[in-house]
């Protein structure tokens, strides 16, 4: 016996009915009732420099006043440094384009529940509630302005030296 190919409709329809000849029962892929598993990469810095894993920024951070830890999810980040041992000043920001916002813990958190928020970030848990919990920044000046204010204390610092 030979069978033939089918063709390409056919193909497609045995796909999209899994085989079956009667059509009555309409074959939805189970992809179409669910959310999209697709989560922005994460990015770890300490000070800037990128880490390799969320352990080794978080250690860079403890207890060192120097240094800043920012966890990155797309367009979104959350940001912490260390104000004196044990303490960290932490902020999030959630993607909202031009207007993006800025919240702020309302106190200082300790180390354990530092690393507890940046590896819950990390893991893709929606932190939106925090929107209510936290503290709007409202005094975020715009990165325009902050360079002109600089270059203008730059400017008169400049004519005040030469001037003497």
């Amino acid at each position: 016996m030979s069978q033939e190919t089918p063709s390409a409709q056919e193909e497609e329809r045995i796909v999209f009915t899994g085989g079956r000849k009667n059509n009555s029962l309409p074959y939805f892929p189970t992809f179409l009732f669910h959310e999209p598993s697709f989560r922005p990469s994460i990015v770890w810095e300490l000070s800037g420099e990128p880490c390799e894993t969320r352990d080794q920024a978080l250690s860079g951070i403890k207890n060192n006043t120097e240094a800043f830890i920012i966890c990155s999810r797309g367009d979104e980040f959350l940001q912490a440094i260390c104000n004196s041992p044990d303490n960290y000043h932490c902020e999030i920001s959630f993607a909202g384009g031009k207007d993006r916002e800025l919240y702020m813990t309302p106190k200082d958190l300790g180390y354990s529940r530092l690393h507890d928020l940046f590896s819950r970030y990390a893991a893709g848990e929606d932190l939106s509630h925090l929107k209510k919990e936290w503290t709007l920044d409202v005094h975020k000046p715009g990165y325009i302005t902050a360079i002109v204010v600089v270059l203008a204390i730059i400017a008169v610092l400049a004519v005040i030296i030469f001037s003497s």
